[in-house]
């Protein structure tokens, strides 16, 4: 039987590449312009998954895509307590090696934007 706490991980990372990630591009347009790369995520354990953000279209897509230029790694509870708090924590979790960044890593910074205005 599934707890709580893993119900409310897999409700917050669920809805933030489904819901979240849409509703941000929708209010906010220029970001496609600006995040023009693709950036994978890999959420691992359960309740994870795989995604690619598709700036073009404005919108995370189940799956992998081969021309991810970044691919952020995280186990889905730590993930889930990322999207919930501050861009620091980001920062401090990469430090600790709990979210690794593998691959052009100056152009996947430009995806902060988008947790920024989700943080906001």
């Amino acid at each position: 039987m599934e707890n709580t706490q893993t119900k409310n991980v897999r409700r917050t990372i669920f809805a933030f590449f489904e819901e979240t990630v849409p509703e941000i591009f929708a209010v906010n347009p220029e970001l496609r312009e600006e995040l023009k790369d693709i950036v994978q995520f890999r959420v691992e354990g359960e309740n994870g998954g795989e995604w690619f953000i598709d700036t073009e279209h404005g919108q995370a897509v189940p799956g992998t895509n081969p021309q991810a230029i970044c691919t952020i790694v995280a186990k889905a509870d730590k993930f889930a307590t990322l999207l919930e708090g501050p861009l620091r924590e980001w920062i401090a979790a990469y430090l600790t090696g709990e979210l690794q960044l593998k691959g052009n890593l100056v152009r996947a910074l430009r995806i902060r934007r988008l947790f920024e205005r989700y943080s906001a």
